[in-house]
C-alpha cells in the first residue's frame, strides 16, 4: 500500500497529465490498483481481524459492487469499448477497502503514517514549483494547462505543514502550497484553496492559549478575510475578464444530458449500463468529439438515481462531517493524516462536482485513502462513545 501510494504521486507528477505515458497502456495505468488488490489478498490471508466492517465501508462496497456489475453488463451484453463502460471507475473504487484495513491496525497505520508525510508534502512542493515556473511563462510541455486536477494534493499539503512546529519555515511552505491554487487560475482550484484556506482558519480559531492572544487571532483573521473577500467581489465585479471561463456553453451541455438522464431513471438510474462519455458535435472537424461530462457527482446521479448516488454520498457525507467537527483537535494533536485527510474529501469533492477525477485511479488513490481514513476515525470514535 505504501508503493502504490508513492506510485500514484509519481504519476501524478506528469506536468503533460498522462501519467508519464501510462494512460495509454491499461495495465500500468491501473497498476496502482492492482497493487491495492493484491493488498487487500494479503490482508485476507492474514489471520487477525481488521476490527470489523463498518456501515460505511458497507455502503462504499455495494456503490463499487454496483458500478462493477453494470460495467460488466455493458462489456457482454452490449459489446460496449472499455472506455464507454464504468468498468475504470468501478476499479479506481477499491484502494479503499485495503485502505480501510491498513488503518485497523495500529502497526499497519504507523508504518504508512511514517513512510507517506514527507512524500505527500514534496509531491505538494514539485507541483507549486512547475506551477509557479508555467505562470512565469516557461511552458515546459506541449498543454495549455498543468496540474489542473492534480492541484489537490498541492493545496491540502498545506494542512500537513500546519501540523509542524510553530516556525518561519512552517507559514512559508503553507502560504507557498496552498497558493499554488490561485497559480493555476482553474475555477475549481480556485475553490480547492478556498476551502483549506477556511479549514485552516477554522483550526486557527480553535487551536486555543491565553485569551489575549485568542482575542488578537480572531481581530487579524477576521480582518484578512474582510480584505480577502472585498478583493475577490472586486475582481468578480470590476475584472472578470482575468478569471478563466470555465467553458459554460460545453458544461451546460453536458449537464442538461446527464440531468435529462436522471429525469428518465430518477430511483435506481441504469444500474451503470451505458457509456460516461457524451457525443459533442464539432462544425470544425469531420468528427464529434466524445468527452466526460466534467461531472462525476452527475455521473452516479444520472446512472445510478438516488439509489446510486446515496449509497456513495451517504458514508461520504457522515464521515467528512464527524471529522470536520474534529478537524482542530486533531490539529492540536499533530495528528496530520487525519487532518490532511478531512481536507482531501472535502475539496476532492469539489473536483469531483466539476472535474472528470473518478476515471483516474492515481488521484482515486489518494481519495480513497483519506475516505478510508476518515471512515475508521468515524468509526473509531462510535466504538469509544
Amino acid at each position: 500500500m505504501i508503493a502504490g501510494t508513492l506510485l500514484a504521486l509519481a504519476y501524478m507528477l506528469d506536468p503533460a497529465g498522462d501519467c508519464w505515458g501510462t494512460n495509454s497502456i491499461a495495465l500500468l495505468k491501473y497498476l496502482p490498483v492492482e497493487i491495492a488488490v493484491v493488498a487487500q489478498g494479503l490482508f485476507w490471508l492474514d489471520a487477525r481481524g481488521g476490527g470489523g466492517t463498518n456501515t460505511n465501508l458497507l455502503f462504499l462496497l455495494a456503490f463499487t459492487a454496483t458500478v462493477l456489475v453494470g460495467a460488466l453488463i455493458s462489456l457482454l451484453r452490449d459489446h460496449a469499448a472499455l472506455e464507454d463502460s464504468f468498468l475504470g471507475r468501478g476499479l479506481g473504487l477499491l484502494p479503499v477497502f485495503p485502505a480501510y484495513a491498513i488503518f485497523s491496525r495500529n502497526s499497519e497505520e504507523r508504518l504508512l503514517r511514517g513512510w507517506l508525510r514527507l512524500p505527500l508534502v514534496m509531491a505538494g512542493l514539485v507541483i507549486t514549483a512547475g506551477l509557479a515556473i508555467w505562470a512565469a511563462g516557461v511552458h515546459f510541455v506541449d498543454q495549455p494547462h498543468i496540474y489542473h486536477e492534480e492541484i489537490f494534493v498541492a493545496v491540502c499539503a498545506g494542512m500537513i505543514v500546519y501540523t509542524w512546529k510553530r516556525g518561519t519555515l512552517r507559514l512559508l511552505l503553507m502560504a507557498l502550497v496552498v497558493s499554488s491554487g490561485l497559480l493555476s487560475m482553474k475555477n475549481t482550484v480556485i475553490l480547492a484553496a478556498a476551502t483549506v484556506v477556511v479549514l485552516l482558519v477554522f483550526c486557527v480559531l480553535r487551536a486555543g492559549g491565553p485569551a489575549p492572544t485568542m482575542m488578537l487571532r480572531r481581530v487579524l483573521l477576521a480582518e484578512l478575510s474582510v480584505l480577502l473577500l472585498v478583493g475577490a467581489v472586486y475582481v468578480v465585479v470590476y475584472h472578470r475578464e482575468l478569471l478563466p471561463s470555465g467553458s459554460p456553453a460545453v458544461r451546460a451541455f453536458t449537464y442538461s444530458e446527464r440531468a435529462l438522464r436522471f429525469a428518465d431513471h430518477p430511483v435506481a438510474g441504469t444500474f451503470f449500463v451505458g457509456s460516461p462519455l457524451l457525443s459533442l458535435f464539432r462544425g470544425d472537424a469531420p468528427s464529434n468529439l466524445y468527452i466526460p461530462s466534467h461531472s462525476d457527482l452527475l455521473d452516479m446521479l444520472g446512472f445510478g438515481g438516488v439509489i446510486g448516488f446515496g449509497l456513495f454520498a451517504i458514508p461520504l457525507w457522515r464521515v467528512t462531517v464527524a471529522e470536520l467537527q474534529r478537524v482542530a483537535e486533531h490539529a492540536r494533536q499533530r495528528d496530520w493524516l487525519r487532518v490532511y485527510s478531512v481536507a482531501v474529501a472535502a475539496v476532492f469533492i469539489t473536483e469531483m462536482a466539476f472535474n472528470p477525477v473518478w476515471n483516474q485511479p492515481a488521484l482515486m488513490w489518494i481519495f480513497c485513502l483519506a475516505l478510508a481514513c476518515l471512515a475508521r476515525a468515524a468509526d473509531a470514535e462510535v466504538g469509544r462513545s
